[in-house]
């Protein structure tokens, strides 16, 4: 397992070099085989993981919309949020399965929405693509929300929250690069939080079936 971990951390890893020396072509190359990995990890080391599918599922969604954001245009763009959004979709049904009701938990995420809804993407965000961003938003801070609002004592609690708020804040670089500032090395920011937040939920996850991560 940790062979594995490792690997998937220095894939990551050269994926983020490239971006930063620009070299186009291993970007390219490696990012497509980001989510192939952890979906490989999670089918040799989860056989008998409660939920297997529902986690392979979001990681192969996740693994499309990666493919279809390599393209420009907005109908490519509209297309890997299509892909995003089945994927958090997937991840809520996943993390519903163990989760309890307290508001409290909640109401960061809420507030992060409303923070950001109301500041810098205030006004910004094309009118053909408003409805399709404000859904998708909702959808991802509602994954947050169900991720926290799992249960406190599972072994994979704090990674996949972790992973969760990772996620966010991944797309929220994409957001505000693209419809508001610029943000300098915005393409590394928005890799290393997606490529964490997708390794922590998986490793979260696989943290509950003991066998599988001590394999």
């Amino acid at each position: 397992m940790t062979l594995i971990r490792n690997a998937f951390l220095i894939l990551l890893s050269l994926h983020l070099l490239a971006i930063l020396f620009h070299v186009s072509m291993l970007s390219a190359a490696t990012k497509p085989l980001l989510m192939p990995f952890l979906i490989g990890l999670v089918w040799q080391k989860s056989r008998s993981f409660k939920g297997n599918e529902l986690l392979l599922s979001a990681l192969l969604f996740s693994w499309l919309g990666d493919i279809l954001l390599m393209f420009s245009g907005e109908m490519y763009f509209l297309a890997g949020l299509g892909a995003f959004l089945v994927a958090q979709l997937v991840y809520i049904r996943l993390f519903s399965k163990t989760a309890t009701f307290e508001l409290i938990r909640a109401l960061p995420f809420l507030a992060y929405m409303g923070l950001v809804l109301g500041g810098p993407l205030h006004g910004t965000l094309p009118e053909p693509l408003q409805v399709p961003i404000y859904f998708y938003m909702g959808a991802i801070i509602s994954m947050g929300i169900m991720a926290a609002l799992r249960l406190g004592q599972l072994p994979g609690y704090d990674f996949v929250l972790v992973g969760a708020i990772l996620f966010i804040l991944s797309d929220s670089f994409i957001a505000l690069n693209k419809f508001s500032t610029p943000i300098p090395y915005s393409g590394i920011w928005v890799m290393l939080t997606y490529g964490l937040a997708q390794f922590f939920i998986v490793w979260g996850c696989l943290k509950e079936n003991k066998e599988a991560i001590n394999a």
